[in-house]
């Protein structure tokens, strides 16, 4: 599958200690998303104030089974049009994750990751997969929150042979 849209974060974009989804991949029928794209709040050790964007990856529907791909400093995404270009292959243990982040207007990379040999694929999995964009925020933390807005555009969803042009 390839997916390939561009979001525009705001300069003031608040994210509280509790997880901000902006894009999820999961299977019908489960918990827990396989991949999300994340914003959060001091939360790993190495990473503590800082807010950061990174990649959720479930490799079983486990809350326990979470891996964080850290992708930098929310700041570098924040005031700007990013562009983002992602590519997988479902597969049970050679499966692939391929994400590239690049800033619309100078077309520079802001961040890029590649998995390569990982579960991506859920045994009951047959009742199909999903996309979605929006922001999906935990509730921990809620004193914190306030009102904010991302804005969306430019999507294509490609599978089988057919193929996202990465922006």
């Amino acid at each position: 599958m390839t997916f390939s849209w561009s979001f525009y974060m705001s300069s003031d974009f608040f994210v509280s200690g509790g997880w901000t989804h902006i894009s999820q991949l999961r299977f019908f029928g489960t918990t827990h998303p396989l991949i999300t794209l994340t914003a959060r709040k001091y939360w790993l050790e190495e990473i503590r104030g800082d807010d950061t964007m990174y990649v959720s990856y479930y490799p079983t529907d486990e809350a326990d089974s979470l891996q964080p791909w850290i992708l930098g400093d929310l700041d570098a995404y924040k005031g700007k049009w990013v562009n983002v270009f992602m590519r997988t292959h479902q597969s049970n243990d050679n499966g692939f994750f391929q994400l590239i982040l690049r800033d619309h207007v100078t077309g520079n990379i802001l961040s890029s990751l590649f998995k390569e040999n990982i579960d991506m694929w859920r045994q009951d999995g047959r009742l199909g997969q999903k996309a979605s964009w929006g922001i999906y925020r935990s509730f921990n933390g809620q004193e914190e929150l306030k009102d904010e807005e991302l804005l969306f555009g430019h999507f294509c969803i490609a599978k089988g042979s057919g193929r996202c042009v990465e922006n």
